[in-house]
């Protein structure tokens, strides 16, 4: 099992009223990121890939979303996750991902990725 801490504050990019190239900038950024500590990881592991991957990623923040805000939050991680793979996330990859979040303290704030 690889685990990765993200240090990115992930927000809701449907509900926020921002102009559409901050919230590009923000994608960019959190993509970017998830790529470069994923990919590191992944390469000081093995190289064997099972059937299918299962990636669960767990927003820490001291807010808590719904669902599909959850998700959308999370869709920059998501494709960066996928990029350090060289896959697609579609619906039939052999990536599947779960969603969480959990509470922390308010100023502390963090995205996990968990590969099994």
């Amino acid at each position: 099992m690889i685990s990765v801490n993200l240090p990115l504050r992930t927000k809701n990019p449907t509900n926020n009223r921002e102009h559409w190239r901050t919230v590009h900038t923000r994608s960019k950024k959190e993509r970017g990121t998830a790529y470069m500590l994923v990919k590191s990881k992944l390469n000081a592991a093995p190289l064997f890939y099972p059937p299918y991957i299962q990636i669960r990623l767990t927003r820490l923040s001291s807010g808590e979303l719904d669902d599909d805000n959850l998700r959308a939050a999370l869709k920059s991680v998501r494709d960066g996750v996928a990029d350090a793979f060289g896959m697609d996330d579609a619906k039939n990859s052999k990536l599947k991902f779960e969603y969480a979040q959990e509470k922390c303290k308010r100023g502390a704030y963090c995205v996990r990725i968990e590969i099994e």
